[in-house]
């Protein structure tokens, strides 16, 4: 009968037509997501005209679409702007990740620009979606940069990163699913806070702005218990007992780094030569207490000095005639010169007893143990004589006699103090200069103050002095085949006005 329009065609009012006008019914704009629609004369925009305006509105509209001309996606829904509107698949779920929105919305803007970067909120005409503060992407399932583990119990979506700017590469953010922090080379640990094995961390200049976050331990591999890594916020390594220092470099006192530097050694110094147990930490020298003594443990002589003793820690003085020897050394444990050529130290003397003060018959001078004589007299008795160089020749003893004055006296009697070996020729008394107080000088040369024979008194006074002043002396004894020196005493002047008293040495 023609008496009304078809279900998707009521964009206007049916209306009879004629020849003129034939009033054909207009189909409403449902796109395809609807089987029906109404005219709904409000909506139309021309509702006395049957060819402009339209006021329909389609029915119950499918494929999750809405809206006037199914044109809307229902909540929960979206379309992408290019999109066909005819597709059925025009409208998908949202899909919100519900810990990333508002009040664990579902929600989300109606149509979603391709070419646009999502902040994570959208508008429609009937409703807005918004991701919390920390949150973004389409589905607010991903953390802003600088924030991870997205959680619903966190009030803003996802936290902060926290990574240390010490431990952490430049501009480096943490994994947002994650919370690890990207790490500088050395450093450890979710924030980068921590140093990795065999790294310290120089905490000392992360206050003077310096830092560089975590570097490698410096540690000496011959001083560092092994196995074990420095501390790792001092770069301390762990040393073996005899080492010492932030890298294990040092040896402790009483030991020094031996030749080949693989091991620090004991320093050994002896208990007497040495005035102290400790020695240099690289050369492994003591410090001897005596100018007479030398050598690494200060238990050798020096050149011109012999005869270690070592309850005294001293040497005495070699004494060599300037005549006879080569020069003032001598051998440091017997004391023999280097005599120079056809001189020796010891003498044969053979001399007949007929003739009162003749001159000897017969000299033998070397090295040898036995001398034969010959073109002797018959029946004639002879003296032999062994003379050989002096062997000891004890300490004088000083007595202060005033402020200006010493007295120095010594011992001239065989077996109590000196051991002359053959004829003495003289005494000399010796004073020694200022000592300087470097231990590795040279011996300072004695100043010969006084000469006597052995019938002469032993004692001599040395006067102009100065007051409450130490002097050192030796006493040196000759015999007619060289000479010896004693060790040196000490004496101190009197002070200035004081009374006079005998020193104790």
């Amino acid at each position: 009968m023609c008496q009304r329009c078809a279900p998707l065609y009521n964009d206007k009012p049916f209306r009879s037509g004629d020849q003129l006008q034939p009033m054909n019914c207009r189909s409403c704009q449902c796109h395809g997501h609807a089987l029906s629609c109404h005219y709904d004369v409000g909506a139309d925009e021309q509702p006395d005209e049957h060819y402009r305006g339209g006021g329909g509105v389609c029915d119950n509209c499918i494929h999750n679409t809405t809206g006037t001309n199914c044109e809307l996606c229902i909540r929960g829904f979206f379309r992408l702007e290019e999109s066909d509107p005819t597709s059925v698949d025009l409208c998908q779920p949202c899909n919100c990740n519900t810990d990333g929105t508002v009040n664990s919305s579902m929600e989300c803007a109606q149509v979603f620009l391709v070419t646009a970067v999502s902040l994570g909120i959208g508008t429609s005409p009937t409703m807005t979606a918004v991701s919390r503060e920390h949150v973004e992407g389409r589905r607010c399932d991903s953390c802003r940069r600088g924030y991870h583990t997205l959680e619903q119990r966190n009030s803003l979506g996802c936290l902060p990163c926290a990574c240390d700017i010490q431990g952490t590469v430049p501009e480096g953010v943490c994994d947002m699913w994650t919370g690890q922090c990207l790490c500088r080379e050395g450093a450890e640990g979710a924030q980068c806070t921590s140093c990795a094995h065999n790294y310290y961390n120089r905490s000392l200049l992360v206050q003077k702005g310096l830092s560089q976050g975590c570097v490698p331990c410096i540690c000496d591999l011959r001083g560092t218990v092994t196995g074990s890594v420095c501390d790792s916020t001092t770069g301390q390594c762990v040393c073996v007992p005899t080492r010492y220092g932030k890298d294990c470099s040092s040896c402790r006192t009483g030991y020094y780094l031996s030749p080949d530097q693989s091991m620090c050694a004991e320093c050994d110094c002896h208990p007497m030569g040495a005035s102290q147990r400790g020695c240099e930490s690289q050369t492994g020298q003591c410090v001897c207490a005596h100018p007479s003594v030398g050598g690494r443990r200060c238990d050798q002589c020096r050149e011109m000095f012999f005869g270690f003793n070592p309850g005294l820690g001293r040497c005495q003085p070699c004494a060599c005639d300037p005549v006879g020897s080569v020069n003032s050394s001598c051998h440091p444990d017997s004391g023999v010169c280097v005599c120079k050529p056809l001189v020796t130290g010891e003498r044969f003397v053979l001399s007949s007893m007929e003739f009162s003060g003749a001159e000897p018959v017969i000299h033998y001078t070397g090295l040898s143990t036995e001398a034969v004589a010959s073109g002797l007299k018959p029946f004639t008795q002879y003296t032999v004589i062994l003379e050989v160089v002096p062997e000891l020749m004890a300490p004088p003893e000083v007595f202060a006699l005033s402020s200006t004055s010493l007295k120095v006296t010594w011992s001239t009697t065989e077996g109590q103090g000196i051991i002359a070996r053959g004829q003495v020729t003289e005494y000399r008394v010796n004073m020694l200069s200022e000592q300087t107080s470097n231990p590795y000088a040279p011996p300072v040369v004695s100043q010969v103050l006084h000469r006597v024979g052995p019938s002469s008194q032993p004692v001599y006074l040395v006067e102009g002095l100065k007051p409450y002043h130490v002097y050192n002396f030796t006493v040196t004894l000759c015999t007619t085949t060289g000479c010896i020196s004693s060790l040196p005493n000490t004496g101190r002047t009197l002070p200035a006005g004081g009374e006079d008293r005998r020193l104790s040495f």
